[in-house]
C-alpha cells in the first residue's frame, strides 16, 4: 500500500514538480531519479524481513510526535516569540506596524514562559516520549 502511494506520488508529473517548484520539462534526469527512488523503495520493502513491525514502530513514534509533542513545543515558542516582540516594542527596537519576524530561541522560551507551565510541559513531554512505543506492544499482546 505504502509503496504504491509513494510510487504514484513520485511518478505523477503534475504533483511533485508543483510541490518542489521544479520545471515540468521532461528529461532523462527526471526518469533516472524516479527510477532510482522506485528501486530503492522496492529494495527496502523486499530486504526488511518484518516490514509491518518496522512500519508500526515508525508510525507509533511519529504519531506521538505529531499529536502530543510538537504542538506543545510550537505553542511554547510562539508564546515566547510574542512576548519577546512585546518587549522589543516597549524598548523601541521594533516598530508596532513592522512585520513580525522575531523568532524565539530556547533561552527565550526559558525566560518568557512561567516556570510552572514550563515544568508541566516538560513532564508531559517526557511522559509522552516514554509511553510512545508501549501502547503498540500492549495492543499486540491482546491479539
Amino acid at each position: 500500500m505504502y509503496s504504491s502511494l509513494l510510487t504514484s506520488c513520485l511518478l505523477s508529473s503534475s504533483y511533485c514538480p508543483r510541490c518542489l517548484n521544479k520545471s515540468k520539462k521532461f528529461g532523462a534526469r527526471r526518469v533516472l531519479i524516479r527510477t532510482l527512488i522506485l528501486f530503492l523503495v522496492c529494495f527496502t520493502a523486499l530486504s526488511v524481513l518484518k516490514l509491518g513491525l518496522f512500519l508500526d514502530l515508525v508510525g507509533a513514534t511519529t504519531i506521538t510526535l505529531m499529536t502530543m509533542l510538537l504542538p506543545s513545543v510550537f505553542w511554547l515558542f510562539m508564546q515566547a516569540s510574542a512576548k519577546k516582540r512585546e518587549d522589543l516594542i516597549k524598548m523601541g527596537q521594533v516598530q508596532q506596524n513592522s512585520p513580525d519576524v522575531e523568532t524565539a530561541s530556547l533561552a527565550d522560551v526559558w525566560y518568557y514562559t512561567p516556570k510552572m507551565l514550563l515544568a508541566f510541559n516538560i513532564i508531559s513531554l517526557s511522559k509522552s516520549i516514554g509511553t510512545s512505543g508501549r501502547t503498540d506492544r500492549q495492543t499486540d499482546n491482546l491479539h
